[in-house]
C-alpha cells in the first residue's frame, strides 16, 4: 500500500482527535472498567498509560475516525510506529500465530462497536479528560 504524505502540523497527533471522541473511545467503546493494551496485554492497574493508536497507520491512509482508533499503551503505540498490527505482534512479542489472530479479531470487534458520541461529550462534561486517561 502506498504511503500518504501529510503536511507537517496537519492532521498529525492526538490534538487532531476531538476530546469527546477520545473519551467516547476510551470510556464507552473500549470499556473504562477493564482498560488494557491489546498488544502487550498489560492493564492500567499495572501502571500503564493509555494512548490512542491508529489501527491502520496514517501513512497507509488510516483516519482519525472512531473505527480506526483503539486504546493501547504508550510504549506499544510508540514501538509499533508504521507497522501493521500482525507484523508488530510477531516481531515485538513473538506471539504464536493463533494468538496474533485472536488479538487482531479482538481489535476488529472493538472497532465496529456502535457507540453514541454524545455519551463521550457528557462524560467529558462530568470529568476532565485526564480522569479517563493520563496519556491522552
Amino acid at each position: 500500500m502506498e504511503r500518504k504524505k501529510y503536511p507537517v502540523g496537519k492532521l498529525n497527533g492526538s490534538k487532531w482527535i476531538r476530546q469527546d471522541l477520545r473519551v467516547t473511545i476510551i470510556a464507552v467503546r473500549d470499556a473504562v472498567e477493564c482498560r488494557f493494551c491489546p498488544y502487550c496485554l498489560r492493564t492500567i492497574q499495572e501502571g500503564i498509560a493509555l494512548s490512542l493508536d491508529h489501527i491502520t497507520p496514517r501513512v497507509f491512509g488510516g483516519s482519525n475516525k472512531i473505527n480506526n482508533l483503539i486504546t493501547a499503551c504508550i510504549e506499544c503505540n510508540s514501538k509499533r510506529k508504521e507497522m501493521r498490527i500482525p507484523e508488530f505482534l510477531r516481531q515485538c512479542f513473538d506471539y504464536p500465530e493463533d494468538v496474533v489472530i485472536e488479538i487482531v479479531a479482538f481489535i476488529n470487534r472493538q472497532r465496529v462497536k456502535s457507540v453514541d458520541r454524545t455519551v463521550g461529550r457528557k462524560l467529558l462534561e462530568q470529568r476532565p479528560l485526564s480522569y479517563w486517561s493520563n496519556a491522552i
